[in-house]
């Protein structure tokens, strides 16, 4: 009896210590089990990659102002806004706030929770992610936050730093991503990472590309250091030199959720959102260009007529420039006149539209294409051109003329090559006639 006493009494005890514990985990309502507070570096790495292809990479109906200002400053199309130089301190808002709180957050949190598990290829590829991102931000601003940024409430308000400083630390912080991507012991390689797959050779050669990028922007102001570093880079020979080792963002074919190009979801939807620049088409049909049937697609071929034109449609400041080619000068501040269907639209490059071939030209939708654009960030044909430059300001290795033209020819059998590859209709790069330079 006294056994059967003992037996209850410790049952009771140890139901009452679960009954306590379940109790305890129920009622902590501050922790929220279907959203911890540090994510799996295989879905933040990415994450933070689908932010820069949205912001630096075009529209994308919210922020995206960064590429797109860019293409409007070389008049490579006209916007509303940008183009009759109507910009402001909100133009860059959304990206400003989102390539901070999003981007850049998602890749400290890498760099911070790689670094402690020791995975030091994910360390790796945020840290050129982050060299990359800040790279743009000073080329455009200037002084930014850097040092302070990402820190959370350990600094609310982070003081913004010269581009000189933060420059220098690029410089650092490329030198130590690539050295833990080139570590001996590296075992786990990201399985989502959007840009090389994983490939830790390639972002090998990404972070010395982009040394070269920037060794090339300080050259004014320090030659000598440009100059040793670009050599050293070229004597090395590890950087992107081919296509399949470019830098830049694959966007899908995906409608819910929406994962095309951004210039193709803002021109091939409902309504076309940019014209093209007249001056690039007045440039690529007087020089017989043949990318301009990749670059622009145009709706119809047929001369304007009528109420689609605000004005007499050869002559007026409206710009056409004939043979069905429909742009916009830049600063040309008249109002849109009822030309959705016939203006000129972005091609198969690098938007993944359509391929004009001047005969089945038809008013574009949201099914015309894949929309399975890229936004290039860093590729071959850039480096042979940054090479090109160096040598011809600086004296490094090379002959600047033959490394212009093979930059034009890379460009080109890119171009070619993605539009067939996208396009049935367009000819591959070794069926067409670049003779024109």
């Amino acid at each position: 009896m006294k056994l059967n006493n003992i037996f209850s009494k410790g049952l009771l005890l140890l139901l009452g210590i679960l009954v306590f514990t379940s109790c305890e985990d129920f009622l902590d309502i501050n922790v929220d089990p279907n959203n911890p507070a540090t994510g799996e570096l295989n879905q933040l790495l990415p994450s933070s990659q689908l932010s820069m292809g949205a912001h630096l990479g075009g529209r994308s109906t919210a922020g995206g102002n960064i590429n797109e200002h860019s293409m409007v400053f070389v008049q490579h199309m006209y916007t509303l806004g940008t183009s009759r130089f109507n910009i402001d301190g909100a133009s860059y808002n959304i990206d400003w706030c989102d390539l901070y709180t999003n981007a850049l957050r998602d890749i400290q949190l890498v760099i911070n929770d790689g670094t402690e598990q020791e995975l030091f290829a994910f360390v790796g590829i945020a840290q050129l992610q982050k060299a990359y991102i800040y790279s743009v931000l000073v080329d455009l601003f200037g002084d930014v936050p850097f040092s302070e940024a990402s820190l959370g409430e350990e600094a609310l308000n982070p003081n913004f730093e010269g581009g000189q400083g933060i420059y220098d630390a690029l410089f650092t912080l490329i030198d130590e991503g690539i050295a833990n991507l080139e570590r001996p012991d590296i075992s786990v390689t990201p399985t989502n990472d959007l840009f090389y797959n994983g490939n830790l050779e390639n972002w090998v050669r990404m972070g010395n590309s982009l040394k070269m990028k920037l060794f090339n922007q300080i050259r004014l102001v320090d030659p000598t250091r440009a100059t040793n570093g670009i050599n050293a880079i070229i004597a090395a020979g590890n950087y992107i030199q081919t296509s399949a080792q470019d830098f830049q963002f694959q966007y899908s074919s995906g409608i819910t959720p929406v994962g095309q190009h951004p210039l193709y979801v803002d021109n091939y939807w409902a309504g076309v959102t940019h014209y093209q620049s007249n001056y690039l088409i007045n440039k690529m049909q007087t020089q017989n260009d043949p990318r301009i049937r990749y670059y622009m697609y145009r709706q119809s071929l047929d001369d304007p007529t009528g109420t689609d034109v605000p004005c007499d449609a050869i002559d007026c400041f409206y710009g056409y420039q004939g043979n069905g080619y429909i742009g916009r000068d830049h600063g040309d501040p008249s109002g849109i006149p009822n030309d959705n269907e016939i203006r000129t639209v972005f091609g198969v490059y690098p938007a993944a539209g359509l391929y004009d071939d001047g005969t089945t030209n038809a008013t574009v939708s949201q099914l015309s294409s894949s929309g399975a654009g890229i936004h290039p960030m860093l590729t071959s044909w850039q480096m042979k051109f940054i090479e090109a430059e160096a040598a011809l300001t600086l004296g490094t290795t090379g002959d600047p003329r033959q490394l212009m033209l093979d930059g034009i020819n890379e460009q080109m059998d890119v171009v070619f090559a993605f539009g067939s590859a996208v396009d049935a209709n367009a000819p591959a790069a070794a069926s067409v006639d670049r003779d024109f330079y």
